[in-house]
C-alpha cells in the first residue's frame, strides 16, 4: 500500500506489490537490499540467512522520533518503515540472524544513531549492526 499517502487507514500487515527489496550476486555472494520494510515477514527473513551482507531500512530509531523532533507528523510506521528500536523493531526481530553483515541504510536525519558516540549507535554495534556511510563499498 502506498504508506507515504496523507490520508486513510493502512494495514502493514498485508502482504502486497508496493514494498521491493533487491538481492544482488555477484562473484558467489548475495546481498539484501530493502530500503522500506513496513512489516518484518518470516519469509523476508527466511532470504536474508544465506546471504553475506544485509542492507536494511534504518530510517528511525524510534517509531514516534519524528514526531517528538516536529519534524512530521506521521511515525515511522505510518510511512512504512519499522523502527530499529523496541520489541517491534528491527534490531530485535533481527538479532537471531548468523552469519551476514548487517547494515542500515536510508537513515533519517532525525535518527540518532548519525551520533557516533550515541547509546543508539553504541547499540547498533554491540548488536553486530552498522550504518551505511557516504562512499561505502561492498565486495563480494
Amino acid at each position: 500500500m502506498p504508506l507515504y499517502q496523507e490520508t486513510g487507514d493502512v494495514d502493514t500487515s498485508l502482504i502486497i506489490e508496493n514494498t521491493i527489496g533487491f538481492e544482488i550476486r555477484a562473484n558467489g555472494g548475495a546481498v539484501q537490499y530493502v530500503s522500506g520494510c513496513a512489516k518484518l515477514t518470516p519469509a523476508i527473513k527466511e532470504r536474508f540467512e544465506p546471504s553475506d551482507q544485509i542492507l536494511f531500512d534504518g530510517t528511525v530509531w524510534q517509531n514516534d522520533e519524528m514526531k517528538n523532533t516536529s519534524t512530521e507528523i506521521k511515525t515511522g510506521h505510518r510511512m512504512g518503515h519499522m523502527p530499529i528500536s523496541g520489541d517491534d523493531g528491527s534490531l530485535a526481530q533481527l538479532a537471531d540472524l548468523q552469519g551476514p553483515a548487517k547494515t542500515y541504510i536510508q537513515i533519517n536525519n532525525t535518527n540518532l544513531i548519525w551520533n557516533p558516540t550515541s547509546p543508539e549507535r553504541l547499540a547498533l554495534k554491540d548488536a553486530g549492526w552498522s550504518a551505511a556511510y557516504d562512499g561505502m563499498e561492498i565486495v563480494l
